[in-house]
């Protein structure tokens, strides 16, 4: 798998899915046993220098289960061009010309400028469609933020549709057990609700 679907899917930072190994715990590397899958990372390879197991989504261990665990050895991802292994700033750079060749516009400067994506970004898409399926707490404890702070400012401070698609999903769920009849376009009251 590429790394660029690896930061999409794990929200792993460039450096980390880099070096994401099957069976080197050096660094850092997928732990599928037990009933929830989880990342080990070593203290030597993390931001705040700690030895940490860290929560892994459902998308990102349906991904990782696809390689048949006969092999899973080596990096999980070992990108090379004509026989030379890529570097962490080659990958990124190389990522940051696809965003930037496909069109795919993330912001805009002070300029005004369009803001093409980069592997940091495809990092934060993980978190941005997790923020509005799980609590701030739990959306610090996946991306590994230090602070509170640093997950609501850039993830839970959303608002629009995936949002009201996360209300609407939740008030809908079997296990709340609440049905939702929406009547929009219709005469009578906006929606329906029964328990």
């Amino acid at each position: 798998m590429s790394p660029a679907e690896l930061l999409w899917t794990t929200g792993l930072r460039i450096g980390e899915a880099v070096k994401l190994h099957w069976t080197d715990d050096r660094n850092i590397m997928p732990d599928l046993r037990g009933k929830y899958p989880m990342f080990r990372i070593k203290s030597t390879a993390s931001k705040n220098r700690k030895d940490q197991r860290f929560p892994m989504s459902p998308e990102a261990y349906a991904m990782l289960c696809e390689t048949p665990e006969s092999e899973r050895v080596g990096l999980v991802s070992n990108p090379s061009i004509r026989g030379r292994d890529l570097n962490y700033h080659t990958i990124s750079a190389m990522i940051g010309t696809l965003g930037q060749k496909a069109g795919v516009v993330v912001g805009r400067n002070k300029a005004g400028e369009p803001v093409f994506c980069t592997a940091h970004d495809l990092s934060r898409s993980a978190a941005t469609r997790w923020a509005a399926k799980v609590t701030p707490g739990v959306l610090q404890a996946m991306m590994r933020h230090a602070s509170p702070v640093t997950t609501a400012k850039y993830y839970t401070d959303q608002g629009g549709e995936p949002i009201a698609a996360a209300i609407w999903e939740a008030m809908s769920s079997p296990a709340a057990g609440i049905t939702i009849e929406t009547t929009i376009g219709e005469p009578g009251p906006a929606a329906v609700v029964s328990e």
